[in-house]
């Protein structure tokens, strides 16, 4: 039996971007035509797509971009509160 094949970051960030864009189509086609119970089902499907790709990306790039020495230190602050405070 083989192991299951992985998605590669490219692949998982090009499908949460084509389906973002998707679900933002189908989203703003049923508000507009008051369908609304398609338009939360577009709602879901933009979280979950976001979810699947960009959503991790602050958390990947943490561990990625600092240099070895305060790889730590940059592990320990929080992705998310470091954006907050930057804003």
């Amino acid at each position: 039996m083989t192991p299951p094949q992985r998605l590669g970051r490219r692949t998982l960030l090009l499908f949460s971007l084509a389906s973002m864009s998707a679900s933002t189509a189908v989203l703003g086609w049923a508000i507009n035509t008051d369908h609304f119970t398609l338009a939360s089902a577009g709602i879901i499907a933009f979280v979950v797509s976001f979810a699947l790709g960009l959503g991790p990306v602050p958390f990947v790039l943490v561990g990625e971009l600092p240099p070895k020495q305060v790889r730590s230190t940059a592990r320990g602050l929080h992705p998310l509160s470091v954006s907050w405070t930057a804003t």
